[in-house]
């Protein structure tokens, strides 16, 4: 726990200098912040629209089903593996 305490404190003591720097340094970094906050939507939203085609292609009766591995998805997978979940 301890370790991650540090972590924050780095993070945070990070954003208080960037908040502390010159203006065209800030405006920069705004920008790089932005970019990486509009890919990461991005790569979630296709990632989520992905799941609901492939969801609503699947049918009961499909070999899709009958393979023991179909509702391993990306983001079920992605899931057990953060929160340490057994299949």
């Amino acid at each position: 726990m301890r370790r991650k305490t540090r972590v924050w404190l780095l993070f945070l003591l990070v954003l208080f200098v960037l908040s502390l720097a010159t203006t065209s340094y800030s405006k920069t970094v705004d920008r790089v912040l932005i970019c990486l906050r509009l890919t990461l939507i991005a790569i979630m939203s296709v990632l989520t629209a992905r799941e609901w085609w492939r969801s609503q292609r699947t049918r009961p009766d499909s070999e899709i089903e009958a393979r023991p591995e179909a509702g391993n998805s990306l983001l079920r997978r992605l899931r057990r593996w953060y929160y340490d979940e057994d299949e």
